[in-house]
């Protein structure tokens, strides 16, 4: 069952994690990132999926790194990932390297979500 992901497909142009295009900065050494968590937030409902993995996944990574490094909770708005990703329930959702182009592109844009 597809849940959102789409496997990109990658080219030589693309940063791939641990390629050492970008310098290397260890956070959390343990691995155990649970203190760092963003607030829990579905991505489907028994009724709907947003078939937005990628998109929730990005800023829940996007979340976490800002705890952990500057102590700032956020909490931006998935949707707005999504949309401006292009991510399209009926298209069976997207791919991680265009979710985080999109980011990096409008990254300033991204909402971020009142609690």
């Amino acid at each position: 069952m597809n849940y959102g992901f789409k496997a990109p497909k990658l080219d030589k142009e693309q940063y791939i994690l641990g390629q050492g295009k970008v310098a290397l900065s260890i956070l959390q050494k343990n691995g155990d990132w649970t203190k760092c968590l963003p607030v829990i937030e579905k991505q489907h409902t028994p009724n709907f999926d947003t078939y937005n993995c990628t998109g929730f996944g990005a800023t829940n990574q996007i979340e976490m790194y800002m705890f952990k490094k500057f102590g700032v909770k956020v909490n931006y708005s998935d949707r707005w990932v999504g949309i401006i990703a292009g991510t399209d329930p009926k298209q069976g959702g997207n791919d991680p390297h265009t979710v985080y182009e999109a980011i990096r592109k409008y990254g300033r844009k991204i909402k971020t979500q009142r609690n």
